[in-house]
């Protein structure tokens, strides 16, 4: 019994460009090359090895499909073949692993750009958009590579006889023209014919021209060949003279440059698309030759400042350097680059601010010579949020550290509040009892007295640290309370009580407490905002003239029937070219270490979660008055709003 024959395996994937596969390695995304196929990766980096948790030297040949949900597999699928059917580039999103957003962006690529010619790669790039969203902008790295096309030459010779217009060919020249000997012409004219007719013109005055001239040739044209196949081929021409100046013959080789021309054209095609490329990328990408820049992306432009690119191209690279870092720029560019990065840096835009980024370096043949390329992304915003959480977690962890103390100060201050009463109380009545007819009693009395002084003096420290403690505990609160019908007038002096170390050595405090509605809010998240604004009321006085200046803080009722309180001071007041920016998050005109630019961001979102309203006017003839409104409480039960 014969045995069946087994079915061909299919043919392996070709192997990915070297320039694509280096802009894969360089990006900062996850990123992958996949065949014509749709399927199969031809290469991926390192970044889309730690999403799908697989080594990087195990994804080559692998189809995507086997490393995604099953659930995923078909609209994927779906959205590649859309690529592929329209040419462009598809974007989408979807779920990824660890609650990560995932945004996908897979871009058809033709590499031989013939007419009719199909896509041929995919560049499929996915970026935790999730992430990105959450700490203002996380931002890829891109590595480019450039391999200059091979060129294969092959040179035949060729002689006219000027004389007999006789015209001879070598083995070569007639495999390059595709001629059989036995049909050759053996003329000038004949050779012409073999040209391209959009070439033949200028071939034949070059050539004119040289003999009128004396002076050899060189000229670049196409062959039109039997079956209408096109050859390029460089030609290369001397002519020879009798003593009289007539001339004799013509010598010349020719030589098939198909390859390197077509390769040229591919390279620039390449070239203009990899640029596009790069213009698309959301990182700034910068090129360089000997410290003086040679291109630059969108993204690079904008984040240096300038409007157009002849703003930075032929410019130092080393300017767009913080002058810190400058020396150790020029120092590496004396030297052969290896890949660096990446690394953190300062850079510098047009107006002379600096910012940080990150940035990826190495080196590549771009626009036909060696170059440096770096790659740069802005993490000002990172770094800056990054900041702010930690100081925000330190002050929650300040505010439930002060909590715990809060409650378990109450405990021991309950025993000595008591115990100062009761002896107080003692010492009265003992005084109360003496006869007043001894002798000594008048100097027991007095000494009494002081007693019960100083006992007088020590409850009030008492109230006045159990009033600390329940400010604190106040504050602490959880801020996901039910909110209740709430009084204005105890949580303003609650603030005030726990602003009274900052306000005290800078002004006067005067209350003007007028009739002012209960409210509908959380006690903690009202209280905030009254200390917020206190705060900043006394920052912005100097310390040291407590007597010169005033904080005032003012309640009562407009005409809508809402609560009003303001909290006017005497300081500085706001310029009016920052005014509008008062309340946005992390603008402050506060020291380094002072403010955190989050107070009056956090105010207004608080006030306007409870339906009111948060206003900065100048105060006459100095400072500022913020003005907060709320609306009034419905009657009823609040605890069930």
């Amino acid at each position: 019994m014969s045995s069946i024959p087994s079915r061909p395996p299919a043919p392996a994937p070709a192997p990915a460009p070297p320039h694509l596969e280096a802009l894969v390695q360089a990006l900062g995304d996850a990123a992958m090359l996949l065949g014509a196929d749709g399927e199969t990766i031809l290469a991926c980096n390192d970044v889309f090895a730690r999403l799908v948790q697989r080594p990087l030297a195990s994804l080559a040949g692998t189809p995507w499909r086997a490393l995604v949900r099953e659930d995923s597999v078909a609209p994927r699928a779906r959205l590649v073949a859309q690529a592929r059917d329209t040419g462009k580039a598809v974007t989408f999103e979807d779920d990824g692993p660890y609650d990560a957003t995932l945004e996908h962006h897979v871009t058809p690529i033709t590499t031989t750009p013939t007419a009719g010619g199909g896509v041929e790669l995919f560049l499929w790039v996915c970026r935790d958009v999730a992430s990105a969203r959450r700490a203002a902008a996380e931002l890829a790295r891109s590595e480019t590579r450039f391999n200059e096309a091979q060129r294969i030459g092959q040179i035949g010779s060729w002689e006219l006889d000027l004389v007999t217009d006789r015209l001879s060919w070598s083995s070569e020249t007639f495999r390059m023209f595709r001629v059989d000997r036995d049909r050759f012409g053996a003329s000038y004219e004949w050779f012409l014919a073999a040209i391209h007719p959009g070439d033949r013109d200028g071939v034949d005055a070059a050539y004119r021209a040289s003999l009128e001239t004396g002076m050899p040739f060189a000229i670049t044209h196409r062959l039109l060949l039997e079956g209408a196949e096109i050859r390029w081929v460089h030609e290369r021409c001397e002519t020879f003279h009798d003593g009289d100046g007539r001339p004799l013959r013509s010598l010349g080789t020719v030589q098939d440059v198909t390859d390197r021309v077509v390769s040229e054209q591919q390279r620039r095609e390449l070239e203009t698309r990899f640029r596009a490329l790069l213009d698309a990328l959301p990182d700034a990408v910068i090129v360089h030759r000997e410290g003086r820049c040679i291109y630059a992306n969108a993204t690079a432009l904008k984040m240096l400042g300038f409007e157009r690119a002849e703003g930075l191209v032929g410019r130092d690279i080393a300017e767009i350097v913080a002058p810190e870092g400058q020396p150790a720029v020029r120092q590496a560019l004396q030297h052969p680059m290896r890949p660096v990065g990446p690394v953190e840096g300062h850079w510098v835009r047009q107006d002379g601010t600096a910012f940080v980024v990150e940035v990826l370096a190495l080196r590549v043949p771009f626009d036909g010579g060696p170059a440096r390329v770096v790659v740069a992304r802005d993490v000002s915003a990172r770094k800056e949020l990054a900041a702010r959480i930690a100081q925000m977690d330190r002050m929650i962890a300040v505010g439930t550290l002060a909590a715990g103390v809060g409650h378990e100060i109450n405990n021991p201050l309950a025993y000595v509040a008591g115990n100062l009463d009761f002896v107080f109380d003692e010492v009265a009545a003992v005084a109360a009892g003496l006869s007043p007819s001894a002798p000594e009693v008048a100097l027991l009395r007095q000494r009494l007295g002081m007693m019960q002084a100083a006992l007088f003096e020590a409850r009030q420290g008492a109230d006045r640290v159990r009033g600390i403690v329940r400010d604190l505990c106040a504050f602490s609160r959880p801020e996901d309370a039910a909110p209740g019908r709430l009084a204005l007038a105890p949580v303003l002096d609650s603030a005030v009580n726990m602003a009274w170390s900052e306000l005290r050595h800078r002004a006067r405090l005067v209350k003007t407490y007028g009739p002012v509605p209960d409210v509908a809010a959380n006690e903690s998240r009202v209280a905030q905002v009254f200390l917020n604004l206190l705060v900043n009321a006394a920052q912005a006085i100097p310390e040291g003239h407590a007597a010169d200046h005033e904080v005032h803080v003012v309640t009562g009722t407009d005409d809508a029937g809402r609560a009003v309180i303001e909290v006017s001071d005497t300081g500085a007041g706001i310029s009016p070219d920052i005014a509008g920016r008062i309340f946005d998050p992390f603008f402050t005109t506060k020291p380094m270490g002072v403010g955190t630019g989050l107070g009056l961001s956090i105010c207004q979102n608080i006030v306007q979660a409870l339906g009111g309203d948060i206003t900065a006017t100048p105060r006459q003839p100095r400072g500022t008055t913020f003005r907060v409104r709320l609306p009034s409480a419905p009657p009823g039960d609040v605890g069930a709003v």
